[in-house]
């Protein structure tokens, strides 16, 4: 029996037309992936039934935890699928030249997704009823450019057949490290060297009674959000906001081509960190920051801004 292997092995995600209610017509989208951890986890569980005899009996199914995460790279075309599943369906607008803007903003609700993996190819594990935790993401010259979605998931199935056969499926293109800039306000902080983003998505699997194993709701709550950047330390600018409250506006934009995606947090405010003396080096600035939505007009912590060919997700 020949090993199965990772890399004839495919993943693919598609809408439900409600929480657990499947599609009306079965469409995925491949996409491209460096792991997929979505997995049925930590069921079987120990009864503690006195028998007279100290072997244990046999072990019930517990709620299974259907966690993981899906490491992909920032790809200009399939990004949009994972961002949609996190924020809900984008606005969208036609340039008119061939190329579209989808604009991602903060709302109540999100949609659910199937996602179904073929482990070596061939053998299917299907997972519905799926929600975006977490995303995050790194940018550091020299690294891949990967986006983190941590997922959250109702069911877990193996079934025979492909819920479908022939998933779309875009060309690949992906922007790299170096392609991206931190900027604050109208200025490019070429003085960036790393910078990391983190966004909690406030949602909570809940186990309704049911007479299925797995989830049947869930709850979404506030967003969290953060990010952080170590910079060259050249003046007080970010020492005196943090001790003085002001709220100042950042953006990060990685840019291909005509493909672009650009994070913007109009609102934020630095934590207290004046930096250290190590040693003869270049003393650099630790910048963490907490972006919230009170005064700018979208009311969103975060808006994202998708420009490809690709024409709606």
């Amino acid at each position: 029996m020949a090993w199965k292997r990772g890399y004839k092995s495919s993943v693919g995600m598609g809408f439900e037309d409600s929480l657990l209610g499947g599609q009306a017509v079965p469409s995925l989208v491949q996409l491209p992936i460096n792991s997929f951890g979505l997995k049925s986890a930590g069921n079987l569980q120990q009864r503690k039934t006195i028998t007279g005899h100290r072997s244990p009996t046999k072990p019930f199914r517990g709620n299974p935890e259907i966690k993981g995460q899906l490491v992909m790279p920032m790809s200009v075309r399939h990004i949009g699928y994972p961002l949609k599943l996190a924020f809900g369906a984008p606005t969208t607008t036609d340039n008119g030249d061939g190329s579209y803007t989808h604009v991602f903003t903060i709302g109540d609700e999100t949609p659910s997704a199937i996602f179904e993996r073929a482990l070596g190819g061939d053998i299917l594990v299907r997972n519905t009823g799926v929600k975006v935790e977490s995303l995050s993401f790194d940018c550091e010259k020299g690294s891949e450019q990967l986006m983190n979605f941590d997922l959250v998931g109702c069911t877990e199935t193996r079934p025979l057949a492909a819920w479908d056969d022939t998933p779309d499926t875009h060309a690949f293109d992906a922007w790299e490290a170096f392609q991206g800039t931190l900027s604050q306000g109208a200025t490019v902080l070429g003085i960036a060297r790393k910078f990391s983003f983190t966004m909690n998505f406030g949602v909570e699997a809940f186990p309704g009674l049911d007479g299925k194993q797995g989830y049947t709701d869930f709850d979404q709550n506030l967003v969290e959000l953060s990010f952080e950047a170590e910079t060259k330390f050249e003046n007080a600018t970010y020492i005196d906001a943090a001790l003085n409250e002001t709220a100042l506006d950042f953006a990060f934009e990685f840019v291909k081509d005509a493909h672009s995606l650009k994070f913007e947090w109009h609102e934020c405010q630095v934590e207290e960190s004046a930096p250290g003396i190590e040693g003869t080096q270049g003393i650099l600035q630790p910048l963490k920051t907490i972006p919230y939505a009170e005064s700018h007009a979208d009311l969103s912590a975060v808006v994202i801004t998708l420009t490809n060919d690709v024409e709606t997700y």
